[in-house]
């Protein structure tokens, strides 16, 4: 791991900026079933008072909410993954060219009987196996790990008795 980030060191400010995006992108995208759920309990199940003309422009309101919320998820979603492969495909390059560069200096005799495709090969298996970790760690385990931290400051916000079925639900 301290290898990897050696390489990621040079990066940081991209990894931070794609880490940002994916945990904003996260959160909008749990922000509208909570706003769904305010659209049906305040205009559809319960009107109380309301006339018809305050019923639709509520609703309607809530539903553009809604929609520029989802579109902002999207965007922050695909800025994501574009500053994910801009991460991946630079890191991957540069420790590509290290490992080569590497391979090169060694003598001769050190590596006379393996043959110069299975050295390419295998470092394009650890550039390969590299950005898949990145790539899993930012949309993956990074996402997931916001999503869960927004849920229980949600529930404890909400009301407190909905932590236990966060609990036993994952």
């Amino acid at each position: 791991m301290k290898i990897i980030w050696t390489y990621l060191k040079p990066f940081k400010n991209w990894l931070f900026l794609a880490l940002t995006l994916a945990a904003v992108s996260q959160i909008l995208q749990l922000v509208d079933p909570i706003i769904f759920g305010k659209l049906i309990d305040e205009y559809a199940l319960n009107p109380g008072d309301k006339t018809e003309n305050e019923l639709i422009r509520g609703a309607l309101k809530w539903l553009a909410i809604a929609i520029g919320i989802a579109l902002l998820a999207r965007a922050g979603q695909a800025l994501t993954e574009y500053v994910t492969r801009l991460i991946v495909q630079k890191f991957g390059m540069q420790i590509f060219n290290e490992g080569l560069r590497q391979t090169l200096r060694l003598p001769y005799h050190e590596f006379e009987e393996v043959s110069s495709g299975q050295i390419v090969s295998t470092l394009q298996k650890v550039r390969g196996d590299n950005e898949r970790f990145i790539n899993s760690f930012i949309n993956v385990i990074f996402s997931s790990v916001v999503g869960i931290a927004f849920l229980i400051w949600y529930s404890i916000t909400k009301h407190w008795a909905l932590i236990p079925v966060f609990l036993i639900g994952v």
